[in-house]
């Protein structure tokens, strides 16, 4: 996957508001899959109808994204 910049002040807002506003969550995470080459996720969806990530998939793309940032 190509890497895409990040403003980490954006980043924090649109993680704020997921973990505050599960709707605004669930549109921030469907226009994400888009930008990813993913269908965006139905309007009809809620946050019980997502799966949890894998431990490790969360951690790997946290340093990923630290990773980037030190670039």
């Amino acid at each position: 996957m190509a890497a895409v910049p990040v403003e980490t002040a954006d980043l924090e807002i649109l993680v704020r508001t997921a973990l505050t506003n599960p709707r605004a969550g669930i549109q921030v995470l469907s226009a994400l899959r888009v930008a990813n080459g993913e269908a965006a996720i139905p309007a009809n969806y809620g946050v019980g109808d997502l799966s949890r990530p894998e431990d490790g998939a969360w951690r790997a793309a946290l340093v990923g994204l630290a990773a980037d940032q030190a670039a």
